[in-house]
């Protein structure tokens, strides 16, 4: 898959993520210290323990898509410049919105993130394995 095409997917992604949690719905709402977020149907929340932050992962119910997320003040921002094989940075509203796609180790396994910065960052990421 290539970076173009990751990126477009993503930001469909993102926007939908996003436009999720502006809609009102049966859909399961996840209380995250930056916020609410209504998952797409079909989405589950498996959160995890970091005592620093909140994390977890949105899962497909068919395991398919599965999107990371590491919210919190020690969370730092993880979409960044250096070593990416692409980086944008925009605004929504007053908030400035990161995203990287950036190769891990040697195999070709690609993590795209958008990270949002601020006082508590919120990174929402996943990892290409096939």
């Amino acid at each position: 898959m290539t970076a173009k095409l990751l990126t477009g997917l993503l930001s469909r992604v993102a926007v939908a993520i996003g436009l999720s949690a502006l809609v009102c719905s049966a859909d399961t709402v996840i209380h995250l210290w930056g916020g609410d977020i209504t998952l797409p149907t079909g989405f589950i929340n498996k959160p995890g323990n970091s005592p620093d932050s909140q994390n977890g992962e949105f899962v497909s119910l068919d395991g398919n898509l599965t999107i990371g997320y590491d919210i919190g003040w020690m969370a730092g921002i993880w979409a960044k410049r250096g070593g990416s094989i692409e980086f944008n940075e925009s605004r929504v509203g007053i908030q400035k919105v990161l995203f990287a796609i950036s190769k891990i180790g040697v195999n070709p396994l690609r993590r795209a993130v958008f990270s949002f910065s601020g006082p508590e960052p919120a990174n929402f990421f996943f990892v290409r394995t096939r």
